[in-house]
């Protein structure tokens, strides 16, 4: 296998110990001063969704046309029941309150809707006031079909949409801290009557935020704790710890001081970078440690054992952080700028951590190796055990190569029938306080979120005319005619509603009037967390009762849920292409390396044979292949090539003189540290189990189940694929 150049180096970094001691230093230095004001949190779920396709360009237009409604904020309030006198005033001054927030430029509720032809907002009206509460709500929900988008059936629950000002035209500005605590304040005001939460897409991109910075206050910490044990539990010795993990910390600091100079967020994908670039350290400093115990005895001191470690092993660990970053650019192939800033974190983070291990590992054995001590090769019964049956099975080769050609065919099958899909509850605890709410709101009939009708002015003339207003008539008995019976048509605000509406300061209205004035929006609720082929299939009943109706002109629905439930399934499938760029790649990585277009090619089926394994059992649990899976399976992937790398490393490394035992050999040399890391790779991983984000555990899930497959394939399988071009080595 070629060297790259790698003992050169390490030697270099044994021979030079002090100045490339003050090098790493001064790295790490500079690194942990860069995170502090730099390092930057992202949880906007819909950055994966900013992508150059015709459906983002609409949502793009008609925020800009019409009203930027993704930095609205839902507010939800709950009460025993607003038909109590107590609890319906307590309503009317929390919405007043919140209308003067700082920040908020409108606010819509069922406070602002008119009924029966008025133009003065029925709940404020005379006729209305004379009546209770109770009565002044129902004739609410009645006379303007509207109202049940705010108001459940059981007068609980009520939904108030604040409008936040804009500053300038970027048409992002969000709802600031300041604005927040002040509403806030008013709720704690009318508690215990009234309970005010925040809801829809912005409080989901900050319990998303929130729960990324708590993970990354723990994440790291934990997967690097618990790395540590395995290694004193492997290697009985502190010191073999000790250098076994000062490599991947610095490399997990490395990356997040370029994280804070190159402005890559830490966002719902990136987030599991860190962690990913610790155990994957961790990986490469156990194989490296393993091999300095091996050449240690036949050495003649300290420094001469750790530049043959860096020789012999540091090549193969170069390649294993190749292949996986050269993985992650493989997610990269979707378009996305969350899914672009995971390939370049990715691959700069990768290529980071390898740079700490070789700059790190070599000092670190200098400085702590040089005291005599008791230091041995593992000889656990279970490594002990993985190795004779990976080297029993040698001599069954030619059934073992048929069964895994059969086996992978049948997986390949599973892969092309799995389906793809999209749930924004992924991100979201099930047990959270905010998935709690959302099934509370959802059970009373109501949607934090909205897509929106684009419905075409009837007549062409700018502003609104009674044929306009007709047309709305129609799209509400064919939208919400269940609302209100075959009794009594389909209430909507007439004409001069709507020009009394238009004429408000700040004009409510006019969020949905275009700026031409020859369109509007009509808001359609709808639950977010719902998947991706549900969302379809209620807009596409929407479509279909609009046709039904036989209205004239072209209508669109726009919104972000529709545009996840579109859009990421699309992305699944380029990222899918993306795999595929990353397997030709590696491959081209292995033919390299080895010099050996055979062993290259030979290579590929055991190592594809992991990530369709897990693919076939998401087949078999009837679950679609999510973005999440995609991204693990794609960077599972590149940590499953290591495997097979140390082990066509040490069969190339082999005494020619002997080859008949070259690859027993081979094989029983590499079964102990490729054990040893899975196990590492899959006690680190596990702590994404504790993350705050499902998405993150279940990366967890997903890549451990690879990486215990990717284990079994390299030792009871590759061999199988060698042999053949072993045979063919012998007779030559």
């Amino acid at each position: 296998m070629k060297q790259f150049g790698i003992g050169r180096l390490g030697s270099a970094i044994v021979d030079r110990a002090r100045l490339f001691a003050i090098l790493a230093v001064a790295l790490t230095a500079v690194a942990l001063a860069s995170i502090p004001g730099g390092l930057v949190f992202n949880g906007d779920v819909t950055d994966l969704l900013r992508v150059d396709t015709p459906g983002y360009r609409d949502l793009e237009r008609m925020e800009k046309d019409f009203h930027p409604f993704s930095t609205d904020e839902v507010i939800v309030v709950e009460s025993a029941g607003f038909g109590d006198p107590a609890t319906f005033d307590a309503l009317a001054e929390l919405v007043a309150e919140m209308q003067l927030a700082t920040g908020v430029e409108a606010a819509v509720s069922i406070f602002s809707l008119p009924t029966n032809g008025s133009t003065v907002p029925y709940l404020a009206s005379p006729e209305a006031s004379a009546l209770p509460p109770g009565e002044r709500l129902g004739n609410l929900l009645a006379g303007q079909f509207l109202a049940a988008d705010l108001l459940s059936k059981d007068l609980t629950t009520t939904l108030v949409v604040l409008a936040v000002a804009q500053d300038g035209d970027t048409l992002n500005t969000g709802l600031d801290d300041e604005g927040r605590k002040e509403i806030e304040d008013a709720a704690a005001r009318h508690a215990p009557a009234l309970s005010v939460s925040f809801a829809g897409m912005k409080e989901i991109h900050r319990t998303i935020e929130e729960g990324l910075r708590r993970d990354q206050r723990l994440l790291a910490g934990a997967s690097t704790l618990l790395c540590v044990l395995i290694a004193l539990l492997i290697f009985r010795s502190w010191r073999g710890a000790l250098i076994c993990a000062v490599p991947p910390v610095t490399g997990a600091i490395w990356f997040f001081g370029f994280a804070a100079i190159a402005g890559v967020a830490i966002d719902p994908v990136t987030a599991i970078i860190p962690t990913l670039i610790i155990v994957v350290g961790f990986a490469d400093s156990v194989h490296l440690y393993f091999t300095f115990l091996r050449v240690r005895p036949q050495s003649a001191d300290v420094a001469d054992a750790a530049r043959r470690t860096m020789a012999e092993t540091g090549p193969a660990c170069f390649l294993t952080s190749l292949t996986t970053a050269v993985s992650c650019l493989g997610v990269g192939a979707a378009g996305s700028a969350t899914l672009n800033a995971f390939a370049v974190g990715g691959f700069f983070g990768l290529i980071l951590q390898f740079s700490a291990a070789l700059l790190c590992f070599p000092l670190l054995l200098v400085a702590l190796e040089r005291e005599t001590h008791e230091a041995r090769l593992p000889d656990g019964a279970a490594f002990a055990l993985v190795a004779r049956g990976a080297t029993g099975l040698l001599g069954f080769g030619r059934t073992v190569l048929l069964l895994s050609i059969a086996a992978f065919l049948a997986l390949a099958y599973a892969h092309s029938r799995l389906p793809v899909g999209f749930q924004l509850s992924e991100h979201l605890r099930s047990d959270g306080d905010l998935a709690k709410l959302q099934e509370r709101i959802s059970a009373k009939g109501l949607g934090s979120a909205y897509v929106y009708l684009i419905v075409p002015d009837t007549d062409g003339v700018k502003g609104l005319s009674p044929a306009d207003v007709a047309v709305f008539e129609r799209i509400g008995a064919a939208l919400f005619a269940e609302r209100f019976g075959a009794a009594g048509g389909v209430p909507f605000l007439n004409a001069e509603q709507l020009d009394r509406l238009a004429a408000e300061d700040p004009a409510l209205l006019k969020r949905f009037v275009a700026a031409d004035g020859l369109r509007y929006l009509l808001p359609i609720p709808l639950d977010p967390t719902l998947p991706s082929e549900e969302i379809e299939r209620e807009c596409g009943k929407i479509v279909e009762r609009i046709q039904a109706a036989g209205l004239p002109g072209t209508f669109e629905i726009v919104g972000i849920p529709l545009l996840s439930a579109r859009e990421v399934p699309a992305m699944i499938k380029d990222l899918q292409l993306g795999f595929l760029v990353a397997l030709l790649l590696v491959v081209l990585i292995l033919v390299y390396a080895t010099g050996s277009l055979r062993l290259g090619l030979l290579s590929l089926v055991p190592n594809l044979i992991p990530i369709l394994g897990v693919e076939a059992v998401l087949y078999l649990s009837s679950e679609p292949l999510t973005m999440t899976a995609a991204v693990a399976l794609t960077i599972a992937f590149g940590i499953a090539v290591d495997n097979s790398i140390h082990l066509l490393s040490r069969y190339q490394q082999g005494s020619p003189a002997d080859p008949s035992s070259r690859l027993r050999q081979a094989v029983g040399e590499i079964a102990a540290p490729v054990a040893a890391t899975t196990i590492l790779l899959v006690v680190g991983l596990s702590v994404t189990q504790v993350s705050t984000l499902p998405a993150v555990a279940t990366f967890g899930q997903l890549v451990s189940a690879a990486l215990v497959l990717a284990m079994a394939s390299s030792l009871f399988l590759l061999p199988a694929f060698i042999e053949p071009f072993h045979r063919r080595g012998r007779k030559e």
